[in-house]
């Protein structure tokens, strides 16, 4: 009896896991999106005739876009068959873009790691406020990728007007940007699908 009940407890609580990472995929496609958007604008220095993907090959440190396409790929193919390379190589790609948010910040005279929440939020505010329309439409069209990376379809999270949202909101963004802060540590973003599938994605182009 005992056994059956803390069966059934466990398959409850893995429903309610299963439907708060539903709810919670959408967005982060959304601020995966955004974040690749601005990283490449305002670090990588997107110019007009040029790919959002090139100009965030620069804010990544990549020596040229095809070095990144190249560890996209290892990543992908290490996802499936080496667990402990793709682990590295989460590493690395967590920390470059950790490194390009340090940039970003830094030009608003703030420390990723160190500046409260608060500010960090009004900052990336004013960077989304900067976005010409061109980049702010870019943002829509990832996170439609994306979305359709994870299967899901949230009309909701692509109606979304990121000049308008709230600072709240915004706060919640930049927590997903620096990888689903946790008692104040920096987690690792490894297990999550958006970027698994679209890894996987971007090999099969």
């Amino acid at each position: 009896m005992l056994k059956s009940s803390l069966q059934r407890l466990e398959a409850l609580e893995e429903q309610e896991r299963d439907r708060k990472e539903k709810r919670r995929l959408p967005w982060l496609a959304l601020a995966k999106a955004a974040e690749d958007v601005i990283l490449a604008y305002f670090v990588g220095g997107l110019t007009p005739d040029e790919l959002v993907e090139t100009a965030l090959s620069r804010a990544l440190s990549y020596a040229s876009p095809e070095e990144a396409n190249r560890a996209s790929r290892r990543w992908a193919i290490a996802s499936i068959e080496n667990r402990q390379l793709y682990d590295q190589l989460c590493d690395d790609l967590l920390e470059r873009y950790h490194q390009a948010l340090r940039h970003l910040f830094a030009k608003a005279g703030l420390d990723v790691d160190r500046s409260p929440l608060p500010a960090l939020a009004g900052a990336l505010q004013e960077f989304v406020r900067k976005l010409p329309p061109a980049e702010l439409d870019q943002v829509k069209a990832q996170t439609r990728e994306y979305l359709y990376a994870i299967k899901a379809d949230r009309k909701d999270v692509l109606q979304t007007d990121l000049t308008k949202v709230s600072k709240l909101t915004m706060a919640s963004l930049l927590c997903w940007f620096l990888g689903f802060p946790e008692n104040g540590r920096l987690a690792h973003l490894r297990n999550s699908r958006v970027f698994t599938q679209t890894a996987a994605m971007q090999q099969q182009r």
